[in-house]
């Protein structure tokens, strides 16, 4: 997992409805990280099977929750994301830090 691509992920994920996104499609995550395309693609499919981001959409990538993602940032694979869920420990945690 590229750590550059999960910095720039929780760096520029902004409030979205019930959760967060990146308002940028991928090839400009890699071009703001300078990294390939492709390297974002394995990061981000990394991510999304651990429940840290959703199906990438209209130019936007969708973040259930920015504290998870934040986590892995911090602390490296193994981190398994909670899709969102409002029951979310590191959520109710950390909240307060990301509003």
């Amino acid at each position: 997992m590229d750590a550059g691509v999960l910095r720039a992920l929780v760096e520029l994920a902004e409030p979205s409805g019930a959760g967060w996104a990146v308002p940028l499609n991928q090839e400009e995550v890699g071009m703001y990280v300078q990294v390939s395309k492709a390297t974002v693609q394995r990061t981000v499919r990394r991510l999304r099977g651990a429940g840290l981001v959703g199906k990438t959409g209209r130019g936007s990538l969708p973040v259930p929750c920015l504290p998870c993602l934040a986590e892995a940032q911090k602390y490296g694979q193994g981190v398994r994301g909670c899709r969102g869920d409002r029951g979310c420990a590191v959520r109710l945690r950390r909240d307060t830090e990301y509003r």
